[in-house]
């Protein structure tokens, strides 16, 4: 899976490492669940009324079949062509360039 998932499979250890210390120290992410169930949702749950974004890793091979214009219908996506599937992880510059112009 870290072939698939990461743009750099080298970079695993030191990605872990800080999940693993984030957590130790009461961390969580519930964000992909979220994200995971309105993408499943049908109707007004899966349109958010706020602005919405994708970014978008361009190097994630886990979604391959995945048509990311269609997550969120009329979101603009961004795609960090250099990140895999944690693109606020591999590319934290670009990422926060990113959410600072959308903000």
């Amino acid at each position: 899976m870290r072939r698939a998932a990461l743009a750099d499979p080298g970079r695993f250890d030191e990605l872990v490492t800080g999940v693993d210390a984030a957590y130790a120290r009461g961390a969580t992410y519930p964000l992909a669940s979220a994200l995971q169930a309105a993408a499943r949702a049908r109707g007004a749950a899966a349109r958010p009324a706020q602005p919405t974004i994708a970014i978008w890793g361009g190097r994630d091979r886990t979604h391959r079949g995945t048509r990311h214009d269609e997550l969120y219908p009329g979101a603009p996506v961004v795609v960090l062509a250099a990140a895999g599937h944690f693109p606020e992880l591999e590319d934290v510059a670009g990422f926060t360039a990113v959410m600072d112009a959308f903000l």
